[in-house]
């Protein structure tokens, strides 16, 4: 029956036992199973990690010394959880009725959209969702709960344990039978418990009166330092924020999305529009991958590495995934080659893999199987070739290796660029944003097409893009007719007659400041490169 007022029996006798999990005709069961005082007790789940947050509970429950109710079989300690759950079952009798928890608080929820989204996310996709939702969490604790583990283990417990749905992933015992969901690592263990115990009901995050929400809202605005974060940071937060309380509203534990009754100023962000100053030109590419190839053992196995991506456009995981198969390079070096490209070797950590390894993946923002064509130009064909002499392809048939073998990590790579571009540029340029990492070289590239007059379409494919995306990320780095509209100003202005010598149109007609500026100045502008000929003055568009 539902625990009253008056005597009951309690027990400390209790064994928890492995969960069950049961393949029914429409859906698999995950069963926890218990015995209090000798009776047992059992609760059904329909996901492993709803089965896990309960039966974490009865281990706390047991680990703390607290009574169960003999005739429930809940702890004690639950008492108004449990009498909610028979009340919303319409009074049913405990002794005939399972008990069969519902969630209801954030934590319980977000784990269970975690699982509901991680086998159609990619990787990336995880480790971003856990890390938003490992912050955000920390706003929806009771704030007035005793023994409260500090942030830090709160964030850790968080982002590897319940956010992580792989970790939670029941696991067969090695001497058979079913498998079972794991408990979580002894260094967390306390953190857990006091998370499931203490985070806030989730239909608290419902009424519009109170200031759950903004909190939670304002806490993702912020670094862990207090700093205020990113505008792209905050968009990432705020969208799986977002996406976790509509799956609330799709299973109908929530009304509406609360978010959406928050009015407030929306974040200035600059949608990954490239800044012009981080566009290096051809001589300075060409110095920067000179002085790569000198740093050391390495940095000679990556100049064709950090080539790919100046004078192809290729991303890093894109020239992590070559193989010799995917480069057609022409008989000679001044011929133009071309890749083949069908997939990508993103870095992202092992455990938000369903393999719990590195795993290869499509294209950006293509479907498996799709490939994209890319011109390699004539310095790359050379750098291919010598390259393809001195290193040739790995056991596992890639392009680009480290010295031991696997893939070219982003820690590596980054430290050769930062000791090259050192090497390569002056001090002022090197205080400069001009490439100032790896990437910007992508950067130049699609500028100098774009700048070569190439068409829109072309670049877009070449680049993986969309056109619309393309114009919107390089519109600051693409140079249009500039001299002709200032020297229209100057004719206006009186600076420059209209017939004047050359008509107002040669080189005495063009401003001093737009001439004679010098490669880089105090605020380390530096213009793609146009074509033949081009030099490092800065041509500002």
């Amino acid at each position: 029956m539902t625990p009253g007022p008056g005597p009951r029996e309690l027990s400390y006798d209790v064994r928890l036992w492995k969960t069950r999990k049961t393949q029914r005709a429409k859906h698999t069961a995950y069963r926890v199973r218990w015995e209090v005082a000798g009776q047992e007790k059992g609760a059904s789940f329909t996901t492993s990690g709803l089965a896990s947050s309960f039966r974490s509970k009865l281990v706390t429950a047991t680990r703390e010394g607290v009574a169960f109710d003999v005739a429930t079989g809940w702890p004690v300690t639950m008492d108004v959880e449990y009498a909610r759950k028979q009340a919303s079952k319409g009074g049913a009798e405990a002794a005939s009725v399972e008990p069969a928890p519902q969630v209801d608080t954030w934590y319980s929820h977000a784990m269970e959209f975690v699982d509901s989204t991680w086998a159609a996310s990619a990787p990336g996709h995880r480790k971003n969702t856990a890390e938003a939702l490992a912050h955000i969490t920390l706003a929806f604790v009771r704030q007035d709960a005793l023994g409260r583990p500090a942030s830090g283990l709160l964030r850790k417990a968080l982002y590897t344990w319940a956010f992580d749905a792989r970790s939670r992933l029941p696991v067969a015992p090695k001497s058979g039978g079913d498998p079972t969901p794991p408990e979580p690592p002894r260094d967390i263990a306390d953190a857990v418990a006091w998370l499931e115990r203490n985070t806030i009901p989730l239909a608290a995050l419902g009424e519009t009166e109170n200031e759950l929400v903004r909190r939670g809202l304002d806490l993702i605005s912020k670094k862990i330092d207090g700093r205020p974060a990113a505008p792209a940071t905050i968009a990432r937060k705020r969208s799986a924020f977002y996406s976790c309380l509509e799956y609330a509203v799709e299973r109908k534990r929530l009304p509406f999305n609360p978010v959406d009754q928050i009015k407030r100023r929306p974040v200035r962000n600059s949608g990954g529009v490239v800044d012009r100053r981080v566009v290096c030109n051809h001589d300075q590419a060409r110095r920067l991958l000179a002085a790569v190839a000198n740093q050391g053992k390495t940095g000679p196995r990556l100049a064709a590495f950090f080539a790919c991506m100046y004078y192809s456009g290729l991303r890093p995981e894109e020239c992590n995934d070559l193989a010799p198969a995917d480069i057609v390079l022409p008989p000679t070096d001044d011929e133009w080659g071309w890749f083949i490209l069908d997939g990508a070797d993103p870095e992202t950590g092992a455990r938000w893999t369903d393999s719990g390894k590195r795993e290869p993946r499509e294209l950006k923002h293509r479907a498996k199987g799709d490939t994209r064509r890319v011109p390699i130009p004539p310095p790359l064909v050379a750098f291919l070739r010598a390259h393809l002499a001195a290193y040739p392809p790995a056991r596992d048939g890639k392009v680009f290796r480290s010295p031991r073998g696997g893939p070219v990590r982003s820690n590596t790579y980054g430290r050769i660029w930062k000791a090259g571009r050192e090497a390569a540029l002056s001090p002022e340029q090197v205080a400069s944003p001009l490439a100032a990492t790896p990437y910007d070289l992508r950067h130049a590239c699609v500028s100098t097409w774009l700048n070569g007059m190439v068409q829109g379409s072309q670049v877009a494919e070449w680049a993986g893009h969309s056109v619309a995306v393309l114009y919107r990320v390089y519109a600051k780095c693409i140079d249009g007719d500039v001299d002709t509209q200032l020297r229209r100003i100057e004719t206006a202005l009186g600076i420059a007659p209209a017939d004047g010598p050359s008509g107002g149109t040669g080189a005495d007609a063009v401003p001093r400041m737009c001439r004679d500026s010098p490669d880089v100045t105090g605020d380390g502008r530096t213009p793609p490169d146009t074509g033949e000929g081009a030099t490092d003055d800065p041509k500002k568009a």
